[in-house]
């Protein structure tokens, strides 16, 4: 049977995790921060890091999947917009058409939208 170390944030949740043997002897390693868990112990067919510690019991959070996928939408946005900043420049702006420029506005509403509709808009084609 396995066993995996897991230590906690401050919240009850999975802060990391690491499979770990049992020594010949039956003892584990010592861990100071953390509590060890058999196999059996954890939720199946569900990512530890989804996981809170409830109790003394390892138990399944489904607000932390949610939860990760809004930062990694959060995170995206933030690169996109970053690599476009050049198109706030009054000079750049003003050589778009009209239609880029609508497409530009278009794709830059979807991105600051982009945690509700969790739907990562489509560059125009014209963008380098």
């Amino acid at each position: 049977m396995g066993k995996k170390y897991i230590s906690f944030k401050a919240d009850g949740t999975v802060n990391c995790s690491m499979d770990i043997e049992v020594i010949e002897d039956g003892s584990s390693p010592s861990f100071s921060d953390g509590i060890i868990f058999d196999d059996t112990d954890i939720p199946i067919d569900v990512s530890v890091h989804h996981c809170r510690l409830i109790n003394g019991k390892l138990e399944y959070d489904e607000t932390i999947p949610f939860e990760e996928e809004i930062e990694n939408l959060r995170i995206s946005r933030s690169d996109e917009l970053l690599k476009t900043d050049k198109y706030q420049l009054t000079d750049v702006r003003a050589k778009l058409t009209q239609i880029q420029n609508d497409e530009y506005l278009a794709w830059k509403k979807d991105w600051l939208d982009v945690t509700e509709t969790k739907v990562k808009p489509e560059k125009p084609i014209w963008f380098d």
